[in-house]
């Protein structure tokens, strides 16, 4: 039994099914800090995979854009942060690029802060896209910037972004920091002076990006679809005592 969503965000019929399973089933976690807060043991941490035949850095692609956000438009996932933190940048960061990919409840909500902050010449709403349109808007981007307020189980699309070339600013909330290794910086949840503030010294910081870069094979090797499906065998042989 593997765990992929942070304890509280099931529904109820989810929970009583789960407390069943626990009883019967050896249980892991897609990270440690997944592990850590649920309320049962895992004993065992599988990462989940990305899918390598799509998210891949793309050379023949121009990486001509700053800021990439890719999430549901909900507070939880926390664009309004990021668009406070790009209002925060000082006046002459102010011609950079960002782009919101995604649909939701808090997309109007969204636009009028823009508006309100005066970046619509900075900031784009995008839509949603998925697959290889999001592997191409990757690769499109210099920096992707996951700024999750409620603690995530991992953070795929954090781990999508290092396979497409992208340097990733994320929360410390939950799995990001596992999720993006040693290929970006974390910073406090909620924290938009905090994201500000070391967004502003990427953005003037070439070399820093290039060695966040630097660190990524390494990273993608633990989280390649073959390797984390060995994990799942050796598990599952373990469990059933062979």
């Amino acid at each position: 039994m593997v765990h992929h969503m942070w304890p509280g965000n099931h529904n109820p019929r989810t929970i009583s099914l789960q407390r069943q399973l626990e009883r019967r089933a050896h249980q892991a976690a897609v990270s440690q800090a997944l592990a850590r807060a649920l309320p049962s043991c895992a004993k065992a941490v599988l990462p989940n995979p990305f899918d390598d035949r799509i998210f891949f850095v793309n050379g023949n692609m121009s990486r001509d854009r700053d800021i990439l956000f890719v999430g549901r438009l909900i507070p939880q996932k926390g664009a309004h942060i990021l668009i406070d933190a790009i209002s925060r940048l000082e006046p002459k960061e102010h011609s950079i690029s960002v782009t919101v990919a995604g649909e939701g409840p808090e997309r109007a909500q969204l636009q009028t802060l823009i508006t309100a902050r005066g970046l619509n010449g900075c900031i784009q709403l995008h839509g949603q896209v998925t697959g290889a349109g999001l592997a191409e808007l990757f690769n499109q981007h210099r920096i992707v910037v996951v700024p999750s307020i409620h603690p995530e189980a991992f953070g795929l699309v954090a781990l999508e972004a290092v396979a497409c070339g992208c340097v990733v600013m994320a929360s410390n909330a939950g799995g990001l920091p596992e999720a993006i290794g040693l290929c970006g910086v974390t910073f406090p949840a909620g924290d938009a002076a905090s994201l500000s503030e070391t967004l502003q010294d990427l953005l003037c910081s070439p070399h820093e990006m290039n060695r966040f870069r630097a660190t990524a094979d390494q990273h993608l090797a633990k989280h390649r679809p073959g390797v984390v499906a060995r994990r799942y065998t050796n598990m599952i042989r373990k469990s059933c005592g062979k």
